[in-house]
């Protein structure tokens, strides 16, 4: 190749990646990615563009694909600082907490005194639940920053995940009033209003949901103006399903409260393509418009012409400013009737006892899966109870784990592929004992006595404090007393199932 044509590619190369960065700055994520993928076909050896791709991949929460090109990027140019801390962020996006440690520390020895690297070590020191080391290494950016509003929001979470609410909402404020833009600190501002059951507080910031899992408010994609809870005979209301199977299980529990305002004729609900049914069985004359979430891509999907719009997430804002508005009964729920009787015969082949389903793993985020799950050894006390059989409600293989346990499993149910089936089986158990994953809200609408296993600080929608669950008046909730440890918890789970067992034998005795 002649000298000529090496400075005509690498004229081209320039302006090519001028493009993606300009893209890059201005979101435009998914045309930088296209960019960058191109220039790395003819230079594969660019630490720079390796790490602009995993950048902007991070940002289309495509964190495993990302790590890829960041890995390769510290490969060509070790110790940079920018490029292990982006690094670390997308091993914390896929849970793998330690690697992002190690990718943070790295980066700090390149450049001690860098303040993202100091933020990301404490962020992962946090995530693998060392708070110690973690207050530590907070306090000390906060000192050498005082006047840092960005410190002052990360501190505010820090406290936040310990449950140390009032300092928590303070540095919140004040980084809120400073950063209007900053997604952490009013995502954990919302969260902190609404585990603390401030609903008119909480509420109107709750939109910031969609930033934080780093998906695009759907309401924003059509030009539909936005319902504000007027009552209409005619208008016709398009809502919005939620980001996962449990979101839009919960916020369907507002759907009563929509339709004494707008007939179900005249609503179209988006929704998970795998809940399809259930709304259709439970909400007659409701029209669906079903979304694979599951697929790789993203479908095309044809929005029928509609007057207004909503999210199913912003209908508590309309219908559950006050903890009264809350429903003391569900009804509406139904689960499809054949699959229902098949599986009662199924229990039944078990034998005589209680039928308790269990889960012990939530989290549909990796980097919150570590705090809302337990191990199965922690449930030994639990299984120790007689009177009762288990049935495995637990998603994903857990062929290893169920070794050595009393979980009777049914190897041809998938509660993710399935989750009506799912459902059928729920509805025939006498208990449900897990920790908070969607099979917690499935059992809750079909008001099953349900247990949910909580960690020390729980999610904002199962409160900060107290036993009752005000989505689903059938469920109670039991919390850890210090975080982290699963065995306490479950040791007084275990000591009311023998209650609950003896109560029930009771009740069979006396209808005799």
């Amino acid at each position: 190749m002649s000298y000529n044509q090496q400075e005509k590619i690498s004229s081209e190369i320039r302006n090519q990646l001028r493009s993606a960065l300009a893209f890059h700055r201005g979101g435009q994520l998914e045309d930088a990615v296209a960019i960058y993928q191109n220039v790395i076909q003819s230079w594969p050896e660019s630490p720079e563009t390796l790490a602009s791709l995993g950048a902007a991949l991070i940002g289309l929460n495509r964190s495993k694909e990302a790590i890829i090109h960041l890995e390769r990027a510290i490969t060509l140019r070790p110790y940079h600082a920018d490029t292990c801390f982006a690094l670390a962020e997308a091993y914390r996006s896929e849970g793998l907490i330690e690697n992002a440690f190690e990718a943070a520390k790295v980066g700090l020895q390149g450049n001690p005194n860098y303040l993202q690297g100091r933020v990301a070590m404490a962020d992962t020191l946090l995530d693998m639940g060392r708070h110690d080391e973690a207050r530590v290494a907070f306090e000390a950016i906060r000192s050498t920053n005082p006047k840092e509003s960005r410190v002052h929001g990360k501190l505010g979470c820090f406290h936040f995940h310990v449950g140390e609410m009032e300092e928590a909402e303070s540095l919140l404020c004040s980084a809120a009033q400073a950063l209007p833009n900053d997604i952490d600190v009013h995502w954990h501002l919302a969260a902190l209003y609404l585990g603390q059951r401030r609903w008119v507080d909480g509420w109107p910031l709750y939109s910031w949901r969609w930033p934080i899992a780093k998906r695009v408010d759907p309401g924003t994609l059509v030009d539909i103006p936005p319902w504000q809870g007027a009552p209409s005979e005619t208008d016709r209301l398009l809502i919005w399903g939620e980001q996962g199977l449990g979101d839009e299980l919960m916020f369907s529990t507002c759907f009563p409260d929509v339709f004494k305002r707008i007939k179900p004729k005249n609503c179209f609900l988006t929704c998970d393509n795998r809940l399809a049914n259930v709304f259709l069985r439970s909400f007659p004359g409701l029209e669906v418009i079903m979304i694979n979430r599951l697929a790789d891509f993203q479908t095309e999907v044809r929005i029928p012409e509609c007057d207004v719009q909503i999210s199913s997430g912003d209908l508590p804002g309309l219908f559950r400013s006050r903890t009264q508005d809350f429903p003391k009964t569900l009804s509406s729920y139904k689960v499809d009737p054949r699959a229902k009787e098949l599986w009662a015969q199924r229990l039944a082949k078990l034998g005589d006892g209680l039928k308790v389903g269990i889960a012990w793993r939530g989290g549909s985020l990796e980097r919150f899966k570590r705090s809302k799950s337990s191990e199965i050894g922690d449930w030994l006390e639990v299984f120790k109870t007689s009177g009762a059989q288990f049935i495995n409600l637990q998603y994903g293989d857990c062929t290893e784990e169920l070794r050595g346990t009393p979980l009777y499993n049914f190897d041809d149910l998938d509660p993710i592929s399935d989750p009506d089936s799912q459902m059928a089986l729920i509805r025939n158990l006498n208990l449900v004992i897990q920790t908070s994953n969607a099979s917690a809200h499935m059992a809750g609408l079909l008001n099953i006595p349900t247990w949910t296993v909580l960690p020390a600080i729980a999610d904002w929608r199962w409160s900060f404090a107290g036993e009752e669950c005000l989505w689903y008046p059938s469920m109670r909730l039991f919390r850890q007393s210090e975080p982290g440890d699963w065995r306490e918890v479950l040791g007084r789970v275990a000591l009311e199932l023998r209650n609950f067992i003896a109560r029930q034998n009771d009740r069979a005795r006396h209808q005799r």
